[in-house]
């Protein structure tokens, strides 16, 4: 069988994730919202992105929905990086 592992395994440590929810159009019910949570404890929509953000490599990703009408923005820091803020 062939080897498909990557070539540098990947490294997983638990950060902070924000999520930035921004409608286009801007609604007068609907507000945008910025969250914060640990990548292990991440609300159920988002859950099954915990191994992405928790990999080293990435620190920030778009979601695009609704052919653009909302879009979540997501973006990473470690831990020590919360301690010092």
């Amino acid at each position: 069988m062939e080897d498909t592992s990557p070539l540098v395994p990947p490294v997983r440590r638990k950060r902070i994730v924000t999520i930035q929810e921004i409608n286009d159009p801007p609604s007068p019910t609907i507000f945008d919202t910025t969250v914060t949570y640990p990548s292990d404890a991440l609300p159920e929509w988002f859950r099954p992105l915990q191994p992405v953000l928790e990999d080293l490599t990435v620190d920030c990703m778009t979601i695009v929905l609704g052919g653009g009408r909302v879009r979540y923005h997501l973006t990473v820091r470690s831990d020590e990086q919360r301690q010092e803020v």
